[in-house]
């Protein structure tokens, strides 16, 4: 029970405040609950920080999040970085949360690729690949594909047909 200290109780009954619109509540079990080590809490912490407009503080709770196991709030905090029109901020934070998860990156490559911003799409698909993921390769192969280089286009296929991912090879 929540009296009792059960963070993940804690989590339940703020986001039944939350539900209630009552997010003065909600945010105060939250917090205690974030700092008792509950990192689901921090993550519904940045969420909430992040419809509020404060994405320094959504950042920083996002960060701390993801160091206690729950990568995926940088993503969500990247993605909407990359769409409130900070790149930069979406940038740093997609790469923050590369040691621990690179779909943060690949996913803002695929935004930057729909905006027809290659350079960056290639830079962060590349990044994702040096991380580790192979699927990387295969954004690599449309960004080229899109870029008029299908020569290096159907290099990056068969390499990502290497890894795995046949996908790319169309």
């Amino acid at each position: 029970m929540a009296e009792d200290g059960d963070t993940a109780a804690m989590v339940k009954l703020a986001r039944l405040q939350q539900a209630a619109c009552v997010p003065e509540r909600a945010d105060a079990l939250y917090r205690t609950a974030a700092e008792a080590g509950d990192h689901l809490a921090l993550v519904e912490l940045a969420r909430a920080h992040v419809s509020e407009g404060d994405l320094y503080q959504a950042e920083r709770l996002a960060r701390a999040a993801a160091k206690s196991g729950d990568p995926t709030v940088l993503l969500e905090l990247a993605r909407v970085q990359e769409l409130a029109g900070h790149p930069h901020t979406s940038e740093r934070v997609a790469h923050a949360a590369a040691p621990y998860s690179t779909a943060a990156l690949l996913e803002l490559a695929r935004l930057r690729r729909q905006a027809r911003d290659f350079p960056a799409a290639e830079r962060l698909a590349r990044a994702a690949v040096e991380a580790g993921d192979a699927y990387g390769y295969a954004l690599l192969a449309l960004i080229r594909q899109m870029t008029g280089d299908s020569q290096e286009a159907e290099r990056l296929g068969r390499t990502a047909a290497a890894d795995g991912d046949t996908s790319a090879l169309i």
